[in-house]
């Protein structure tokens, strides 16, 4: 990984709640492989041994989602936030393959780059880990994403552990 970051914003104002999130990767994956052994490629014929190839693969991830909702259940040991809002993503794949035989060498390259927008809901749940702890643990328990796919869209559930915080002194 070459850089990567996550910065996570929650604010509430009596029972109206805000969510906010950025993140960013970068991230370069490099291998070589050779000698190889002699190989067939269809329309091209053999291919001698002793050749090298060499790839290079660029990921580039953003995301950043904007979330409001409101404070449903705000009970004493017990909250509950329901949030919808939505989510942008980028993402830029570059990939370079070079092969070699002796003193030869060819090179091919490809780029994409695409964008999406996709609908998030979610409620927030806020408890204590124990009736005697001083944590407590915040897991977003139910989150729907649209992404967009080749065959239309793919819903997903996501149940995750988000906080787990000091109680205010």
């Amino acid at each position: 990984m070459n850089f990567g970051g996550f910065i996570n914003v929650w604010g509430r104002y009596e029972r109206f709640v805000l969510s906010d999130d950025i993140m960013y990767v970068d991230a370069t994956y490099i291998d070589n492989f050779g000698p190889l052994p002699a190989f067939s490629i269809p329309d091209l014929g053999v291919i001698p041994p002793g050749g090298n190839i060499d790839a290079k693969v660029d990921t580039k991830q953003f995301t950043a989602t904007l979330m409001g909702g409101y404070r449903v259940i705000n009970a004493p040991g017990l909250s509950l936030d329901a949030l919808a809002g939505a989510r942008v993503w980028h993402i830029s794949n570059r990939m370079k393959v070079t092969g070699s035989l002796g003193g030869l060498s060819k090179s091919a390259s490809y780029r994409e780059s695409f964008s999406w927008v996709e609908h998030w809901s979610a409620c927030v749940h806020s408890f204590p880990l124990r009736k005697s702890s001083p944590f407590r643990v915040r897991p977003t328990s139910v989150g729907l994403a649209q992404a967009p796919t080749s065959h239309g869209r793919l819903w997903l559930p996501l149940i995750m552990l988000s906080e787990i915080a000091f109680p205010p002194p």
